[in-house]
C-alpha cells in the first residue's frame, strides 16, 4: 500500500468514530431503541428533552489546561514569537486545539510561511492525519491533509497534500467521490504554479508542517468516551419520564 492510500484511508476509517465523539460532546447523538420496529414509532418524540452530561469530562479536563508561557533564548527569538502568538491569535487557537484533542482525541495544528509570515491553525482529524514510523512509533513519517474541492465543470473533486520533512506532494481524485476503500489509481498528480509536473514542491523547512496534539500514542481516544454509555441512559430515561409526565399530567392540566 502507497503512502497516499495509506494516508487517505486512514482519514476515511476514523471519520465515523471522530462524528460520534462531536455528537456526544455536542448532545446531538441519537436516542438508542431497543429494536428497529420501536425506533421508527418514536424516534421524531422527545428530542428535545436532553441533558448533556457527557460533555463534562472534556470540559474539565479543558479548563485545567494552560500555556503559562512561550519564551525565546534571546530578546529576538522573543519578538518573533510573540509576533507569532499575536498575528494567528493563538490564545484563542491553542484553546480550540486542547478542546478539540479532548473531543476528538486527536487535533492537528498545521503550520507554514506564506510571503515571510508564519501561520498556524487547526485542523480536523476528519480530514488531516499524521503517519508514524513503523520501527519508531514515536518517529513522524509524513502528514496528510484531504478536502474537497469544485472545479470550474462544478463537479466536486477531492484533494489531498502528503507533507514530508523535504518535500509536499499533491494529489486529486479522478472521481467525484471517493469509494470506501481507495486505491492508488483514485488518484492523480495535481500541478500548480508551485509543484513541478509531477505534482512535487519543495519543503523548505525541513520538518513535517503538522503536529499531532493526542490523548494517547500513537492515536487517542476521546476524553468522554467512558460517557457514551450512561448518556444513552440518561437520554432514555429523561426522554420517557418526560413523555410519561405529559401523558399522565395533561387531565389535570387540561
Amino acid at each position: 500500500m502507497s503512502n497516499l492510500t495509506n494516508a487517505v484511508q486512514s482519514i476515511l476509517d476514523k471519520q465515523a468514530e471522530y462524528q460520534t465523539a462531536e455528537d456526544y460532546y455536542d448532545g446531538t447523538v441519537d436516542e438508542i431503541f431497543a429494536s428497529p420496529a420501536v425506533k421508527r414509532a418514536l424516534h421524531k418524540t422527545g428530542d428535545q428533552f436532553r441533558v448533556n452530561f457527557a460533555a463534562t469530562p472534556v470540559n474539565a479536563v479543558g479548563n485545567r489546561l494552560e500555556i503559562t508561557g512561550v519564551s525565546g533564548i534571546s530578546d529576538e527569538a522573543n519578538k518573533v514569537i510573540d509576533n507569532v502568538w499575536t498575528t494567528n491569535e493563538l490564545e484563542l487557537e491553542v484553546n480550540n486545539i486542547h478542546n478539540r484533542a479532548l473531543v476528538y482525541g486527536d487535533a492537528y495544528l498545521f503550520v507554514w510561511a506564506y510571503d515571510g509570515e508564519l501561520e498556524m491553525y487547526y485542523n480536523s482529524p476528519k480530514t488531516t492525519v499524521v503517519i508514524y514510523d513503523t520501527e519508531n512509533p514515536r518517529l513522524p513519517a509524513y502528514g496528510a491533509k484531504m478536502w474537497t474541492i469544485t472545479n470550474d465543470k462544478n463537479e466536486d473533486r477531492v484533494r489531498v497534500n502528503l507533507y514530508y520533512a523535504d518535500r509536499v506532494e499533491k494529489y486529486i481524485s479522478i472521481g467525484e467521490r471517493l469509494p470506501m476503500s481507495v486505491k492508488d489509481d483514485t488518484f492523480e498528480p495535481f500541478v500548480d504554479e508551485d509543484t513541478d509536473e509531477n505534482g512535487v514542491m519543495e519543503n523548505p523547512f525541513g520538518a513535517i508542517p503538522i503536529f499531532h496534539f493526542r490523548t494517547n500514542r500513537p492515536f487517542g481516544k476521546p476524553e468522554h468516551f467512558a460517557a457514551y454509555g450512561p448518556q444513552d441512559m440518561i437520554n432514555k430515561i429523561l426522554i420517557t419520564q418526560m413523555a410519561s409526565i405529559e401523558q399522565y399530567g395533561f387531565p389535570q392540566r387540561y
